[in-house]
């Protein structure tokens, strides 16, 4: 109902009211202001997205079947307006464009690159990459201070691993094009355990307007931005390609297509979440990679570096994008989960929910046991039974997941903060997402599961549930899009959320996101139930190790 009574809202905002906005209208579970001081300059160059038949394509040539092109704006996008709840219409467009962008970057390409059909997509195979593996990682582009980065050593462990063990597999082209995983800590520096004992393993890509604009202001350098903070440069990425039909769009066209674009995408940021597949694992339900896994010396129980062969799962991906119209100069944040990941807590929030003085008071805390053939993975449609999920298990700990309702039968209640290790996992079933004490103390076996202390015990599986439930107009969203994918793997994922700037911001409003908390439970497993589990307002903080404001993005502090 937002857009549509658009026209209403904005005669209100042009009314005389001595410079000052006085006029708010409430739309049931949302409210739109007008801002009368925000200039229409910012219109979008792409309608795309606004032209009938285009809901699962960016082109609505392509017909209307999902389809690799990468959408390149939102045309609904209207700055005009302070939009301080989330509302079914004013987030539809933002959903479509993130569920567009995630099956357009997640498409596989041939050899040729050129996007394979649909049927090929909906099924891919080891003789087509997906589209985001032609994007630039992140420690092959940006250096830090100081030290050899791990990527550098794991390329020169694991290319020496081939040499001497040729049966060991396949090293896929190093830096920016490879699937070398290390990175197995959280922003927090927490780890993951999955269900199987292993690591969840994260990496970082940029697509080439990104890299492009990092090279050519010299960010990529310690010393460069350095330079940059001292003479009070603005970090400002950019909003659209380039040129029309930029490398990041190129792969997406099919055969005998053309690309009718207006302009080509902004930058755009990827954080994948990855977890190592074992026997008891379906690939045929996870977008998989095989992939090399490092471990340098320092983390290895051994004192050895080591190299293995995996095949891991995607479970969790932040798709972040700039775009020219609206409050997108601020990004827009697209974030996507496994559907198997982990259930609702017992005391799960809508997103809106935060007028209370404290969030969550008792953490998140497990669905009750007796409830547990009724999980779900936080979508309309339970894609995993309750044996499946990634990262709960809903049968360890069976007396702590009954009290889990009731607070006071946990005696004393668990703090993550000292809580012994040898306590951890029954504690975790009443009081979930407890992140592991004594991070210094994660170290990694020769052989799954990898998970261990340094006595070489293993680290009991996290148990992690899911603080915030699904917009209710994004859920409506997730079940269009599944059955528009019906049969194929992409049926496996599910959006979390789409958080846009929608509003100034202040007390208690964030610094303007909408909606005002997202989190996925496979990236910020153990800060979701905390002020900061709000992915554009955790950003908007962010600087570069220089100490200089760095556009929402933590890319340009790199970790030695």
């Amino acid at each position: 109902m937002e857009l549509k009574t658009n026209s209403f809202v904005k005669n209100i905002g042009r009314l005389p009211f001595g410079g000052a906005l006085v006029a708010g209208i409430m739309f049931g579970n949302f409210i739109i202001l007008p801002a009368i001081a925000i200039a229409q300059a910012n219109v979008s160059l792409s309608k795309q997205s606004d032209q009938p038949g285009s809901d699962f394509c960016a082109d609505p040539s392509f017909g209307t079947r999902p389809c690799p092109i990468l959408p390149a704006d939102i045309a609904e996008f209207d700055a005009s307006f302070i939009y301080r709840f989330v509302g079914p219409e004013s987030q539809r467009p933002f959903d479509r464009f993130s569920w567009q962008s995630f099956i357009a970057m997640t498409w596989p390409v041939g050899t040729n690159g050129r996007a394979v059909s649909y049927p090929h997509a909906a099924h891919p195979d080891d003789s087509t990459r997906p589209r985001w593996q032609r994007l630039v990682t992140r420690d092959a582009l940006i250096g830090g201070e100081n030290a050899t980065g791990d990527m550098t050593k794991g390329l020169s462990v694991c290319r020496e691993a081939k040499q001497t063990n040729p049966a060991s597999g396949h090293l896929e082209n190093a830096g920016s094009d490879g699937m070398l995983l290390y990175a197995y800590r959280q922003a927090t520096g927490d780890v993951l355990v999955d269900q199987a004992g292993n690591y969840v393993l994260y990496q970082t890509r940029l697509n080439d307007v990104a890299v492009n604009y990092i090279r050519r202001n010299q960010l990529a350098t310690f010393a460069g931005r350095a330079r940059q903070a001292d003479l009070g440069s603005e970090i400002s990425f950019p909003m659209h390609g380039d040129e029309i039909g930029s490398n990041d769009n190129k792969p997406g066209l099919l055969p005998g297509k053309m690309d009718t674009h207006n302009i080509a995408p902004g930058a755009t940021l990827l954080k994948f979440a990855w977890r190592v597949l074992t026997a008891k694992d379906d690939p045929a339900r996870f977008l998989t990679r095989k992939a090399r896994l490092f471990v340098p010396a320092r983390d290895s129980l051994s004192g050895r570096p080591m190299c293995q062969t995996v095949v891991v799962g995607l479970i969790g991906l932040h798709l972040v994008q700039r775009v020219v119209s609206g409050n997108g100069d601020r990004w827009i944040w697209s974030t996507f989960e496994h559907g198997a990941n982990a259930p609702l807590a017992g005391n799960a929030r809508r997103p809106n929910s935060f007028i209370a003085k404290k969030l969550f008071p008792d953490g998140c805390r497990a669905p009750a046991a007796q409830n547990m053939n009724d999980l779900q993975a936080g979508q309309n449609k339970d894609v995993a039974s309750s044996q499946q999920f990634n990262l709960f298990d809903p049968t360890s700990n069976e007396a702590l997941l009954d009290a889990t309702n009731t607070p006071n039968d946990v005696k004393p209640k668990p703090d993550s903060a000292t809580l012994p290790d040898a306590a951890r996992g029954a504690a975790q079933g009443a009081i979930a997402n407890q992140a592991f004490v004594g991070r210094g103390r994660a170290m990694w076996a020769q052989q799954p599961p990898y998970a261990v202390d340094r006595a070489g015990q293993a680290i009991a599986r996290s148990q992690i549930v899911r603080c915030w439930r699904v917009f209710e107009g994004t859920e409506q969203t997730n079940a269009r899009w599944h059955q528009a994918l019906a049969g194929s793997v992409w049926e496996n994922y599910f959006l979390v959320g789409t958080q846009w700037i929608g509003n100034g911001g202040g007390v208690p409003f964030g610094v303007g996101e909408v909606p005002r908390f997202l989190s996925n439970v496979a990236l910020e497993s153990f800060i979701q139930h905390q002020e900061t589990g709000t992915c554009l307002g955790c950003h908007s903080t962010a600087r570069s190790d220089a100490g200089q404001l760095s556009n929402f993005t933590f890319v340009l502090a790199p970790a030695n």
